[in-house]
């Protein structure tokens, strides 16, 4: 299983024989390697069997950590695995999971989780693959009695709950949007503000993606941001069509949006700040003509549920320490 390299264009089309029932787009693949300024093509671990591709991996890992990284700095990630449906039930998969962990050891993993990478394109293991759980069960991994959501609903006819606007003046906040295009700002100072918020916040993950997003020379960011006067007190980063952040699931709708991550300051908790700022960003989709929205990787159905997202993909959580 050599080292090589190979467009994603294959990769995308493997995976959709071998897992049809969620889709990669070809484009997701390279946003999620090729586009990851993480990535390194040794990360790219290929099967052939008889001169044919049969099957790859993606063993990743955080190579440029941020501020409340450090937490990460010991796992590596099985982001995707595939085997073609001609060579399944031979031994590939299975090689290229250990091909993997032996990799991710060298690189300095001393634990492996499956999917949920950074610049993921799944959260987990999706649980619409038969099978594909039990495979990396059988593999050594533990399998999280939690399931994680992706939830979605139509926003063509949401409105936002009157008691949204009662809460924002309640808490005397006001909501304006954070963006950037082409590492542009569009307001300096909500910039600055807004990242300052995430640094105090939420150092980590959130911190490194939103601020990442926010920094792309090749693409627009948009965070919907609660501001206490000069002060970011909440935020939920919003993803149009065909935008990095939406192709998780362009496979099954090319014009789906999203919404996340979503976030209060520890202080504002309790004032319905977090149900308000999703409101926002789903009627701003709305009034942007998107459609279908998605919110992805998490376990709080009930309350997106009060907004009318439902569940749509679920993910089993699955890791294993070497």
């Amino acid at each position: 299983m050599p080292h090589s390299t190979v467009g994603t264009g294959p990769l995308a089309r493997l995976w959709n024989r071998a897992a049809a029932a969620h889709p990669l787009t070809h484009d997701l693949v390279s946003e999620v390697t090729r586009r990851d300024l993480s990535f390194r093509e040794e990360d790219l671990l290929l099967a052939y069997e008889g001169g044919d591709l049969a099957g790859f991996a993606v063993a990743k890992r955080l190579r440029r950590p941020a501020l409340g990284c450090e937490r990460y700095r010991d796992v590596g990630y099985i982001s995707l695995l595939a085997v073609a449906p001609g060579f399944q039930r031979r031994g590939i998969g299975r090689r290229l999971v250990a091909r993997a962990e032996d990799y991710l050891r060298a690189d300095g993993a001393a634990r492996i989780v499956v999917g949920g990478s950074f610049h993921h394109a799944l959260a987990g293991i999706p649980r619409g693959l038969p099978g594909a759980a039990e495979f990396f069960a059988g593999c050594g991994y533990d399998l999280d009695p939690r399931t994680v959501w992706d939830v979605a609903r139509d926003v063509r006819h949401f409105e936002v709950p009157p008691r949204v606007g009662e809460d924002l003046a309640a808490a005397r906040v006001e909501g304006r949007i954070v963006g950037t295009r082409w590492g542009s700002s569009f307001e300096p100072e909500d910039t600055a503000a807004l990242l300052e918020f995430l640094a105090a916040e939420f150092p980590g993950r959130w911190f490194r993606d939103v601020g990442a997003a926010l920094g792309r020379p090749d693409a627009l960011a948009l965070v919907v941001t609660l501001f206490s006067g000069l002060r970011a007190v909440a935020f939920a980063q919003i993803h149009l069509p065909g935008s990095p952040g939406s192709l998780r699931w362009q496979g099954f709708d090319p014009d789906v949006a999203a919404i996340g991550p979503v976030g209060v300051a520890k202080d504002w908790q309790g004032r319905g700040l977090g149900l308000a700022v999703v409101a926002l960003a789903a009627d701003h989709l709305k009034r942007t003509g998107a459609r279908r929205v998605v919110i992805d990787w998490t376990d709080l159905v009930d309350f997106y549920g009060r907004l009318g997202f439902e569940p749509w993909l679920s993910y089993d959580l699955a890791s294993r320490t070497l």
